[in-house]
């Protein structure tokens, strides 16, 4: 277990630091306050807070088997980071709540590979997941999405999340795979010149950009058709 910004969880263990932990004064920006890169960690009973604005994750995840249970986890205003960043390991949520105040344009909880267990907990905030957080954003009580994709798939980002409102969890979870190579498609340039660019080739606009915005370079010009022929959308 690898920790930044002075957070030591041995001495946590034995209670001799307090059970809300919060970024230091001297605490270096862009860092995550607690960062787990391997073995079996868990966390109970702890508040985690980011009054200061200045961590880019507040927990992340790299690897591992972590338990978070009875957790709180606050993510105040700031410009993009997340509140917890699972990259790869397994994580457990019990009976926790994450929480962000609604100007914040970050994301509570970002899943981008790992497997991840919920159980009894709540997001209150922000609500809405992104194309790639979508299905872990609902996992925890979020609403809706701000989506991408569904400019050129519409079908199956709605029917992602009328499956998960309907309790069929499994088809919901075949929809997020099935939509992940086309989520990151739309994200192999900046947005939007790879959805404008997506919907142009299924001759649904014109081939337009206007600056700043400049036609995608030939090699993921490529791997988007691609994905489109693989999606049967051209």
């Amino acid at each position: 277990m690898t920790i930044v910004g002075g957070f030591d969880p041995v001495s946590w263990r034995r209670g001799l630091q307090p059970t809300v932990i919060d970024t230091a004064p001297h605490f270096r920006e862009n860092q995550a306050l607690i960062q787990i890169v391997s073995g079996k960690v868990r966390l109970e009973e702890i508040e985690l807070k980011d009054k200061r604005n200045v961590c880019s994750e507040l927990i992340l995840i790299s690897g591992g088997s972590i338990s978070l249970k009875n957790v709180k986890l606050n993510r105040s205003n700031r410009d993009g980071g997340f509140g917890l960043r699972l990259n790869s390991g397994s994580l457990t949520i019990t009976n926790s709540i994450f929480s962000a105040d609604k100007s914040t344009g970050g994301i509570l909880l970002g899943v981008f590979g790992g497997k991840l267990t919920v159980s009894g907990s709540e997001l209150i905030g922000p609500s809405e997941g992104d194309d790639f957080t979508t299905l872990p954003i609902l996992a925890v009580g979020g609403k809706g999405t701000i989506s991408v994709t569904s400019n050129i798939a519409p079908a199956e980002v709605a029917g992602l999340i009328d499956a998960f409102e309907a309790g069929d969890y499994q088809k919901a979870k075949k929809i997020h795979y099935k939509l992940w190579p086309l989520n990151k498609a739309m994200f192999l340039e900046t947005n939007p010149i790879p959805v404008k660019t997506a919907l142009s080739l299924m001759k649904k606009i014109a081939p337009e950009l206007r600056l700043p915005l400049a036609p995608m370079s030939e090699i993921n010009l490529k791997k988007l058709k691609q994905v489109l022929k693989d999606y049967k959308l051209i």
